[in-house]
């Protein structure tokens, strides 16, 4: 017999020496038994809970649109539409001036708006002329480009080249030099719009430029 807390007895008739290896080969195997998940009698782990769920993740913000960009374009677009409308006005005004006017001709014609010109202290060079002599009277609306010609902030002109492609020509190949554009460009009545040249001046420092609204009095060259 075996009482609590007594080891297990042989049986009568059994080796007592025989009976307790069996009895601990017996207790070894239990054990391996029970270390081994899955297998009968083997103790069973609780399965764990899930983790919980990561929230989703939050949507990817989109670039903002460069206002300042946005705006530089808007105003390059509403600047061609408006130079297009007043070098058609020229391109017939010189049409009609060489049909009544035989003896006067431009030699440069008005390819891509290249305008007659009236020489120095007018409106542009006369036809031919080379780019650093001054624009053509078709191309002094793009002296409002230059810083020194327009009362914008100082990142919003040209400091002394404006190319007339990036600004709404259509390869022509000209290029403005901003130097040339106060003794050639400040009389322009061609192209004397409140948006454009103010008063036919495609150079006035004092007048901001910001097409397609109307100029205002700035600060002067580099104003605010």
């Amino acid at each position: 017999r075996s009482g609590a807390g007594h080891a297990p007895t042989a049986p009568p008739g059994k080796s007592p020496m025989k009976f307790g290896r069996r009895v601990r080969v017996w207790g070894a195997l239990l054990l391996a038994l029970e270390l081994q998940p899955g297998c009968h009698g083997a103790t069973l782990r609780r399965p764990q809970a899930a983790a919980p769920a990561s929230p989703p993740a939050a949507p990817v913000a989109l670039p903002r649109v460069d206002e300042a960009r946005a705006a530089l374009y808007a105003r390059r677009r509403a600047f061609k539409q408006t130079v297009l409308q007043h070098w058609r006005s020229l391109s017939e005004a010189n049409r009609s001036a060489t049909v009544s006017s035989r003896s006067h001709t431009d030699a440069s014609g008005l390819r891509g708006g290249a305008g007659s010109g009236h020489g120095v202290g007018g409106c542009g060079v006369p036809g031919g002329w080379q780019h650093s002599d001054g624009p053509t009277e078709s191309f002094c609306p793009f002296c409002r480009w230059c810083c020194g010609c327009n009362a914008n902030d100082a990142m919003d002109c040209e400091d002394t080249l404006v190319d007339v492609d990036k600004y709404g020509g259509k390869s022509t190949g000209v290029t403005v030099y901003c130097d040339k554009c106060e003794a050639t460009c400040n009389h322009c009545p061609a192209f004397d719009h409140q948006a454009l040249c103010p008063q036919g001046d495609c150079c006035d420092n004092d007048m901001k430029f910001q097409p397609p609204f109307h100029a205002t009095y700035g600060a002067g060259e580099y104003g605010a």
